[in-house]
């Protein structure tokens, strides 16, 4: 493909009007009633088929994208052509990648006879990375010679090792075009992966909050005399700990929560119509409890106390005050945001709750 670029003598960034001016430039100089060079009519007619194809937006689009494909077939050509011999194996049509990795790991050295696209070279200068060719005249005997390097490999001899054959597939890999296009596909199934696990977990995480997955008694077999994981005391259920009284289904998340300080809260909600335990949780100072209920009006009570004051699950309250909350829970079917219910320490001063008896609280 004939570089139309070069015709006109103009960088390929080049606008228009640039274009256009180096275009009657050169055609000022090669026309034939001016020129009487033998070539000057060719010239000309080369100008006027690159002008043509250039002041065309359209022509010119598809020409680059043509000339650049072209070009990156003769780079890739021209990378993957690379015969030498090593210390113990013959290399044929390798990358430039490759012929490094070699240097490197001394399987060649700066006398090697390279041959590239069938011409010889020697290397004149290396660092490590870049590699400078000097041509090499020979005849043929002597390429011949060079091209076996006066080493006859075995048929039955291996390749080299696995690691070494796949440091120098990995190595060649990384440094192309494919390798770069497949490592962005990885990518991109690793991120969707990790999206997929991360909404996974999320409907995992909500759905154990739900009755059907939370421990419907969580003193069952927790022995008496020792601190369970997580617990201040012995006895004391973990935060969150929820017991269910009836067996209803629900799914509008509620979330309960309480102040930092030293005590600890023990929440009743009942119905509030017929006064029965709908369900009761243990929540630990500054945390929040999270639990989905059916639709409905409830009640809640509730008492705080310190680790100290704590004498068991079936007493719990008989030594501290107890309260009722003067805002009910009214849950409908169809409410997706979240309750939120802040609960403050039980004391007369708290216009939030009403301060009620032990019985009351407890029945």
């Amino acid at each position: 493909m004939k570089d139309y670029y070069k015709i006109l003598d103009v960088p390929r960034l080049s606008s228009q009007d640039a274009i256009k001016a180096a275009y009657h430039a050169k055609a000022r100089k090669y026309h034939p009633d001016i020129n009487k060079s033998p070539d000057a009519e060719e010239i000309f007619r080369e100008i006027n088929e690159a002008y043509s194809v250039l002041k065309n937006p359209v022509k010119k689009n598809i020409y680059d994208a043509d000339l650049r494909a072209e070009e990156e077939d003769v780079r890739r050509s021209n990378d993957n052509n690379y015969s030498f011999t090593g210390t113990n194996r013959r290399y044929e049509g390798v990358s430039l990648a490759t012929l490094v990795r070699c240097l490197n790991k001394e399987r060649i050295d700066q006398s090697t006879i390279i041959f590239h696209r069938g011409k010889p070279y020697r290397i004149s200068a290396f660092d490590g990375s870049k590699v400078t060719f000097v041509p090499v005249e020979m005849s043929k005997k002597q390429e011949n010679t060079a091209k076996n390097g006066g080493y006859v490999q075995d048929e039955t001899e291996p390749e080299g090792n696995l690691r070494d054959a796949l440091h120098f597939y990995w190595y060649d890999m990384i440094h192309s075009t494919r390798g770069i296009v497949l490592i962005i596909l990885f990518g991109c199934i690793i991120i969707i992966a990790a999206i997929q696990f991360f909404m996974n977990f999320t409907i995992s995480s909500r759905s154990s909050y739900t009755n059907e997955t939370v421990i419907a008694d969580p003193m069952a077999d927790m022995p008496k005399e020792t601190v369970q994981p997580n617990s201040p005391v012995a006895g004391m259920p973990p935060n969150g700990a929820i017991q269910w009284y009836q067996n209803i289904a629900g799914n509008i998340p509620v979330e309960v929560s309480v102040p930092k300080g030293n005590d600890y809260y023990y929440v009743l909600i009942k119905n509030a119509d017929t006064g029965e335990r709908v369900l009761s949780v243990y929540i630990y100072k500054g945390k929040t409890a999270k639990i989905t209920m059916p639709a409905g009006n409830f009640a809640v009570y509730y008492t705080n106390f310190p680790a100290s004051e704590w004498t068991g699950p079936d007493t719990v309250g008989q030594n501290s005050l107890c309260a009722k909350c003067r805002i009910f829970l009214a849950l409908s079917q169809g409410t997706r945001s979240k309750t939120r219910l802040s609960l403050k320490p039980v004391s007369e001063a708290n216009s939030e709750i009403t301060v009620v008896t032990y019985d009351e609280f407890i029945r």
